[in-house]
């Protein structure tokens, strides 16, 4: 028998653990951002989606999937 874990947490409570989540990622980046001082660092988070720039090379993605009920990270490193 197959377990759907999307069955376990409805789609209003994933989206409001996941703007948390979302939100507290972006404030501490934001911190270590200015803590070290990285040329070309952005960081950004709209509509459910935070991008993280590190300079003109790098940049991160994280985002919610909501059928999945899960949070993905596209990384420019393998």
């Amino acid at each position: 028998m197959a377990l759907l874990l999307s069955s376990l947490l409805d789609e209003r409570e994933f989206h409001k653990l996941a703007d948390e989540l979302l939100h507290h990622l972006q404030e501490r980046f934001d911190e270590l951002g200015e803590e070290c001082d990285i040329d070309g660092f952005d960081i950004d988070y709209a509509e459910g989606v935070l991008t993280i720039k590190l300079g003109a090379s790098c940049t991160y993605v994280i985002n919610k999937q909501t059928p999945n009920r899960q949070i993905w990270l596209s990384s420019p490193v393998r």
